[in-house]
């Protein structure tokens, strides 16, 4: 079942100390805008390592989001070529409290459509971005249009 926002519950009971959390607060606090822009339901998930994170990143901000990323010992991987898409990019990072690699996609372009047919981009990344909500130093798409994805 699909909620409109991330609970409360559900990032009060994750680890705050994983390397998803850290990694998404210290995002904000180095100043770089960002939404988990689908999927964010399935925020605790994520933390666990169990699901990927959709991440909508500026793409003027691409270099400080990469060196961000990579200083802070995410590495960049190439996807199937089937599964590429101009502007998403790919890192990992094992987390050793879960025991399992963290998987975040980094969008700066926003790629839609069936499950392995990504035949869609609308211009609406900038919306995404200035209208996300804040819960818990987490921020992801209003419900209003993160449920349009789907």
């Amino acid at each position: 079942m699909m909620t409109d926002l991330i609970s409360e519950k559900s990032i009060v009971s994750v680890e705050k100390s994983s390397v998803a959390y850290q990694s998404l607060v210290g995002l904000s606090k180095t100043g770089i805008r960002y939404c988990l822009w689908k999927s964010f339901d399935r925020f605790d998930e994520g933390i666990k390592g169990d699901t990927d994170f959709d991440i909508l990143m500026d793409k003027k901000e691409s270099q400080l989001v990469f060196d961000y990323l990579r200083q802070n010992g995410w590495f960049e991987v190439q996807a199937e070529p089937w599964r590429q898409f101009p502007d998403v990019y790919d890192f990992l990072q094992y987390d050793p409290k879960c025991k399992k690699f963290i998987h975040f996609h980094v969008h700066f372009k926003l790629v839609m459509g069936e499950r392995l047919v990504k035949s869609l981009s609308l211009p609406l990344e900038s919306i995404y971005l200035e209208t996300s909500l804040e819960t818990n130093e987490i921020f992801h798409a209003m419900p209003e249009i993160g449920r349009a994805h789907v």
